[in-house]
């Protein structure tokens, strides 16, 4: 790297290739001239190895980003000089194993990303020194297994991302060294039952993020001793049944997103403890009957944003809706609508987006459009000469003689035919 020509009183470094000329680096102690750095980012640059000693005498360094690189190994000596460094970002190498204590030099450091790179086992004392970490990202990494011991290190963790490692189950003795956790993402993992006890410790946990694994039912009282929660994601999963109480005791929660299981029954008392609280909700992919939505969604009368999309839905009931007085956004893409009444939009005078792309609409009457008044854009996808294309919709602008959108907007939403929209 060109360091030599690069002025010594530069605070930020950032050095990214044009996609199509790929930087091929390697670093060393090339920074030394350059103590006033407080964030060095290099990526995409083919980067072998840290080095050693490559960053001493850099006081003031507070970020180091090296992502994107072919890093293969990380060592104790990379990190000498660094330290005041608050994060570090090691995500998109080959990193697989790293020794205990690698980042003890570290002990300032705040957040840590060792996402997407092929580490296959976690060192008991890996974390030693990081008692101020705070935000930890894992994802990715081939790691079915999260002993507990390697955490008792970093018990101040208040964001930890375990996404699509491969866990199979969760252990309560994890949860107990992290009791300060807020946010915890499980996604994309093969976790088939989580149970209120194991979740027990985590009583100041806000986001819960367990889309994409193989959960079967939400049980009574799942949540009860996580009275913070603020966004509960259960989504992509098989769960068949919410039991009456699933909800129970978390009074602070705003999301919720049910979407894509095969769930067919939704009574309204799975949702009656949110109708304070609750903002957003999806229950998208799922094979639920107008009827029961109906009733859903009269427990929940401050939603803002409402998904029903992929429910194979005929037609949205006039009244389905009403209650929805606060309603911002409604996705009620991929159904098998042929019209959009407009007495199924009101009196959603808040109402500023809807989705109904993927659809087989045919056309919207003057009715519907003067309907739509308060309606910002609506993406709809119109089944014409066989095969479907998107247009939008402009109230004012348009109408069933004369659909032509005013060229100069864009869609707030880009959906395909085939790509399924979620909230």
């Amino acid at each position: 790297m060109p360091m030599p020509r690069i002025q010594e009183k530069i605070e930020v470094l950032e050095v990214a290739p044009p996609p199509d000329q790929p930087n091929y680096y390697t670093i060393g102690p090339i920074f030394h001239g350059h103590r006033q750095l407080e964030e060095i980012h290099i990526v995409h640059s083919h980067i072998p190895s840290i080095g050693q000693n490559s960053f001493y005498g850099l006081n003031n360094l507070l970020i180091l980003n090296l992502t994107h690189n072919n890093l293969s190994a990380v060592l104790e000596n990379n990190f000498v000089g660094l330290t005041s460094v608050r994060e570090l970002y090691l995500s998109h190498n080959r990193i697989e194993s790293m020794p205990s204590s690698v980042f003890h030099r570290l002990g300032d450091l705040k957040v840590l990303s060792l996402a997407k790179n092929r580490i296959k086992e976690l060192s008991k004392r890996i974390f030693m020194n990081l008692t101020k970490l705070h935000d930890l990202d894992l994802s990715y990494n081939p790691l079915p297994e999260l002993n507990y011991e390697v955490f008792s290190d970093v018990r101040e963790l208040q964001v930890l991302k375990c996404r699509g490692c491969g866990v199979a189950a969760v252990n309560r003795s994890l949860f107990e060294q992290l009791t300060e956790l807020q946010v915890l993402d499980l996604a994309d993992n093969k976790i088939s039952s989580i149970t209120a006890d194991e979740l027990r410790p985590l009583q100041a946990l806000r986001e819960l993020w367990l889309d994409g694994n193989r959960l079967t039912v939400v049980a009574s009282g799942m949540f009860r001793h996580n009275p913070q929660l603020q966004i509960i994601d259960l989504s992509r999963n098989e769960i068949v049944k919410v039991e009456d109480e699933g909800f129970l005791n978390v009074p602070a929660l705003r999301l919720l997103d049910l979407g894509y299981n095969r769930l067919e029954r939704l009574h309204a008392s799975i949702v009656s403890p949110l109708g304070e609280s609750l903002r957003a909700l999806s229950v998208a992919g799922n094979l639920v009957s107008t009827e029961e939505l109906a009733r859903l969604v009269r427990g929940v009368p401050h939603l803002t944003r409402l998904s029903l999309a992929d429910m194979r839905l005929r037609a949205v009931p006039a009244g389905l809706l009403s209650p929805l007085k606060e309603l911002r956004t409604l996705n009620v893409s991929g159904n098998l609508l042929t019209a959009l009444h407009p007495s199924a939009l009101h009196p959603l005078f808040k109402l500023e987006v809807v989705d109904a792309s993927r659809n087989h609409l045919v056309g919207l009457d003057e009715q519907s459009l003067l309907r739509l008044d308060n309606v910002d854009r609506v993406s709809v996808c119109v089944w014409g000469g066989g095969a479907p294309y998107t247009q939008l919709l402009w109230p004012g602008a348009c109408s069933i003689r004369s659909r032509q959108p005013r060229p100069t907007l864009a869609p707030l939403f880009s959906v395909s035919t085939n790509q399924v929209t979620r909230y």
